[in-house]
């Protein structure tokens, strides 16, 4: 990365730091650009050298978190772990970030990450065999991302072992057709 690509990034990374500090405060659809420029003290010109509006610096810091997420997780897990270790992975990550999340939750903005990201998380970024259907993958990655929104939607969340524990203690209780 060149001096000017690091200097990009570096403003990117206040302007994401200013949203999550307006947010603590405001509301999403209160925030304007000069909001975020002068929280981040920088000019507007370098707000739109990244981004077309606020929504697109919401996209950016979605799709930066869920590609760390899958580089994080191929670095840490082997692409054949198992369910439970992929599932207590998956709650770690998330949990450093619980602060920012749940700011995005009281203001209905988290679910909208996951749908608007250009990021395809694949079976071996959940710890599922490389063949599952896509059906199976849709499934555990909506039931990961919910139960994500209702854990730190809580304003004292469990340990994130304790959290991927009780998932895998409780899924065999669902009802299977006989």
């Amino acid at each position: 990365m060149n001096g000017q690509e690091r200097l990009a990034e570096q403003s990117r990374q206040l302007l994401v730091e200013a949203l999550f500090t307006l947010l603590a405060d405001n509301h999403y659809g209160e925030i304007t650009v000069t909001d975020l420029t002068t929280q981040a003290q920088l000019a507007r010109r370098t707000f739109y050298r990244s981004f077309a509006n606020k929504d697109d610096l919401l996209a950016f810091y979605g799709n930066r978190s869920l590609r760390r997420y899958q580089v994080v997780r191929r670095e840490k897990l082997t692409a054949t772990a198992d369910l439970q270790t992929a599932m207590t992975f998956f709650f770690q990550f998330w949990w450093p970030e619980r602060h920012r999340l749940r700011l995005l939750i009281q203001q209905n903005l988290f679910m909208g990450l996951l749908t608007q990201s250009r990021v395809t998380l694949t079976p071996q970024d959940l710890g599922l065999n490389p063949a599952a259907t896509p059906y199976l993958t849709s499934f555990l990655i909506g039931g990961l991302w919910t139960t994500l929104n209702t854990w730190l939607a809580q304003a004292t969340p469990e340990p994130p072992a304790t959290v991927a524990q009780t998932l895998l203690r409780e899924l065999p209780q669902l009802p299977t057709q006989s």
